[in-house]
Parts: structure tokens; sequence; C-alpha cells
């Protein structure tokens, strides 16, 4: 392990390397974020940890689509309020 700069709460500690994609399913493919333990394990809990093991890709895409609209959703929403 090697100290760096936690991606999310910019704290210099040790670094967890999350894949983005999930691991089962892409392997080593794909980005990889600088995560400090703390946050790293913050991020599986909220997503679940049941749902990260879930080797299905349509179970995954369908997650990260619902997720993406959601977010594109909230986005419109503040903008049509604050915007």
């Amino acid at each position: 392990m090697e100290k760096q700069y936690c991606a999310k709460c910019n704290t210099f500690t040790y670094v967890d390397k999350h894949h983005i994609l999930p691991k089962n399913i892409f392997g080593e493919i794909g980005d990889k974020v600088i995560l400090c333990p703390n946050c790293h394990r913050e991020y599986h809990k909220a997503l679940g940890y049941k749902n990260l093991k879930n080797k299905d890709m349509k179970f995954h895409l369908q997650f990260w689509y619902k997720w993406f609209y959601g977010a594109i959703i909230l986005l419109i929403i503040f903008l049509s309020v604050y915007g």
C-alpha cells in the first residue's frame, strides 16, 4: 500500500484502488479510483455488498442505468427550480 490523496475526502493516507466497473464481471479492465479505506467501505456499504457480488452482467447494467437516469432527472429538477 502507498500513501496518496483520497479522491473523495482528499485525506493523505494509505489508499485502496476501487474498481469503478464490477471486478467480478469485468476483471481488471476499466478505470479505478483512489479511495481511503473509510471512503471505500462507505461506497460498498451504500451500494450493498450483495449487489456488488452479483455476477449477472445484465443486473449491473440495469443498476447503473437506473442510477444514471435518476441523476439526470435530479439535475433537470434542480435546474428548473434554481436555473
